[in-house]
């Protein structure tokens, strides 16, 4: 017998990896804050937005570093658990999982009380519900399916 290759499928290229996470950050989520934080801020909430930008930018860089030193399995509990030690990977690792789990529940509760507002007639539970199936059924297309997806919404 031969030796196995062990490695992940790229499916994606470079743009589709752009594009999902143009998507997943939801470029309208600032708007569901703006409006609460402007007059508290004295009118510098975009000084503030500026300033998580140069911050994500240091964290992409990041990541593309810790890519190229370890490209197999590029998450954060690997990069954590190489560079610290694998407790510190194991916390982080738990603790992406669960932002996994709150992001989509913080953005259905923002999304469907925006909806519920514009369709007054429909009650916020019911587009919790489409909310949910509709991510599932992505989910359930696979990577290429959810690339795809998130090519649209960003036509859109």
């Amino acid at each position: 017998m031969g030796e196995e290759q062990l490695g992940l499928k790229r499916a994606l290229t470079t743009k589709d990896l752009a594009v999902y996470g143009m998507c997943f950050m939801i470029p309208v989520a600032p708007f569901a804050w703006y409006g609460t934080l402007v007059e508290g801020a004295m009118g510098m909430v975009a000084l503030g937005y500026a300033i998580a930008l140069v911050a994500m930018l240091f964290t992409g860089f990041s990541y593309a570093s810790m890519a190229n030193r370890y490209p197999m399995g590029g998450s954060v509990y690997r990069y954590v658990q190489q560079t610290t030690t694998p407790s510190l990977g194991f916390l982080a690792g738990w603790g992406m999982l669960l932002s996994y789990f709150f992001l989509p529940a913080v953005c259905y509760c923002v999304g469907a009380t925006f909806v519920a507002a514009l369709t007054p007639s429909i009650p916020a539970w019911v587009w919790y519900v489409i909310f949910t199936v509709v991510t599932g059924v992505i989910a359930l297309a696979g990577i290429e399916g959810s690339s795809t997806t998130s090519w649209i919404l960003f036509g859109i």
